[in-house]
């Protein structure tokens, strides 16, 4: 995940916060709602915050936040479906 250049560098904040979200969702996936679900909601927020927080500052851009999101969530999707966790 640590792919940093001079000029260029994923997000690893975000790449950890969409990897947990990622595993929330699917340990929640086709389950009946929950006190659960107030967790999902709560640690989304918290997401979207971090990611904020990081193209505010100017420590990221938004390129740089969506690579590292969508990195973290492919590679926890293809963990899951290995091992018949989730989907």
């Amino acid at each position: 995940i640590a792919i940093i250049t001079q000029f260029w560098k994923i997000s690893t904040h975000a790449a950890g916060m969409f990897g947990m979200m990622t595993v929330l969702l699917l340990l929640k996936y086709d389950q009946p709602a929950t006190g659960y679900d107030v967790l999902c909601w709560v640690f989304a927020l918290a997401t979207v915050l971090v990611c904020i927080s990081r193209v505010y500052l100017g420590i990221h851009t938004v390129m740089q936040i969506l690579v590292g999101s969508a990195l973290a969530t492919g590679v926890t999707m293809i963990v899951f479906y290995m091992f018949g966790k989730g989907m």
